[in-house]
């Protein structure tokens, strides 16, 4: 089951984060910072936040080749995704998603293979590029450049912690000196037989968010 990482995680409240992509940098309650923008979630390395790119409460995407909400409403199918897996990860809550991959970075820093997961954090109002898209949440993570270089993971090494590869191998083609940190895809990393963890920590996330820590 489900076990924190340390006796009290911390928990972080932000009332404003506005990010930037074309110039890398985001506002958090008026303070500036760098930020490493990724497709679905982006991390700012001063705090080890790492937040979603999230629109009314669900997990967002700003790749390019995001398909559109009409296209999303037909059915179809590529070489990679369908229509339907595409529209499964868009409208996952983004407290659901933030529960897989606590337990699964969890899970890969027990094994050696990711940063740890440290906290929480919460961010009432979220802004890209001056549009308005509601709250976000993410979790707060070691800073990789800060860890020792290690060899890179194998597949068989993720498996072997618990955590199954993104459908496309993101997290093994995109490890930082030799840490798992992308976890996130349209079928995205996930925990291996993880339901139970996943709403222990669904729990906790939604405590957290309320207000009740330890």
């Amino acid at each position: 089951m489900h076990r924190l990482t340390t006796d009290c995680p911390s928990v972080l409240w932000r009332r404003e984060v506005h990010l930037h992509t074309d110039t890398g940098r985001c506002l958090v309650d008026g303070t500036d910072c760098a930020a490493s923008i990724g497709h679905w979630m982006f991390y700012l390395p001063q705090t080890g936040e790492k937040f979603f790119h999230a629109k009314s409460g669900r997990t967002e995407c700003i790749h390019p080749t995001r398909p559109s909400d009409e296209a999303l409403s037909r059915i179809w199918a590529n070489e990679t995704y369908s229509s339907s897996e595409w529209r499964t990860a868009l409208t996952a809550p983004i407290e659901r998603r933030l529960a897989e991959l606590w337990v699964a970075s969890e899970r890969l820093w027990k094994a050696g293979l990711g940063p740890q997961a440290t906290g929480l954090t919460f961010a009432e109002n979220f802004r890209r590029d001056g549009e308005q898209l509601g709250p976000t949440v993410g979790l707060i993570s070691e800073n990789v450049d800060a860890l020792p270089a290690k060899e890179d993971c194998r597949d068989e090494d993720m498996l072997a912690a618990g955590v199954r590869p993104d459908r496309i191998r993101s997290s093994i083609r995109q490890q930082l000196r030799g840490y798992v940190i992308d976890l996130t895809s349209v079928v995205g990393v996930q925990p291996i037989d993880g339901e139970g963890d996943i709403r222990q920590a669904l729990r906790w996330i939604e405590s957290s968010r309320a207000g009740q820590t330890c």
